[in-house]
């Protein structure tokens, strides 16, 4: 049968899920630091913005067993925050996104307070960097599915010897 698990680190956010869930099944929710996680084996994997809060040494490590978890026809779906390639591209994208917030209805004291919260907390790499630890983990092909300013998202499969 079906079983969907849904793991965060925040118990508030844990039993902000539960209340939400309206699946059948009903998914089981789960207080947790990923990088402790055991594992069961899975069809597919959601990381939708996981692995930049999780310290950059542990990326891989983590990835690896993600992969090891996945049936072989199994997938990864990861969205990420990303850097851009240069401090010009990463500050015209910062730019954007702060407009789009603020045409979006969020006040000046709610941005800068976000910002200041997610200091030294989110740590993003380059798209780039994070399809090399995907390839190095094991994941290819790794499919680019969306992509806006800095966020960008990727289905990857596990690699399969030819």
């Amino acid at each position: 049968g079906v079983r969907v698990v849904g793991v965060d680190r925040d118990p508030g956010m844990v039993e902000e899920a539960d209340r939400d869930a309206g699946l059948a099944p009903a998914p089981q929710f789960v207080v947790s630091a990923i990088e402790a996680m055991e594992f069961e084996r899975a069809d597919l994997v959601v990381c939708f913005y996981t692995l930049q809060f999780i310290p950059v040494r542990h990326r891989a490590p983590l990835l690896a067993r993600l992969r090891r978890a996945l049936e072989p026809e199994g997938a990864l779906i990861l969205f990420e925050k990303t850097l851009a390639s240069s401090g010009v591209e990463q500050e015209i994208a910062e730019g954007a996104y702060l407009e789009f917030k603020r045409r979006n209805g969020f006040s000046a004291s709610e941005i800068v307070e976000k910002k200041r919260s997610l200091r030294g907390v989110l740590a993003p790499l380059p798209a780039s960097r994070n399809e090399a630890l995907l390839r190095g983990a094991g994941f290819s092909p790794i499919l680019h599915v969306f992509r806006w300013l800095m966020f960008d998202g990727v289905i990857a499969f596990p690699a399969t010897a030819d």
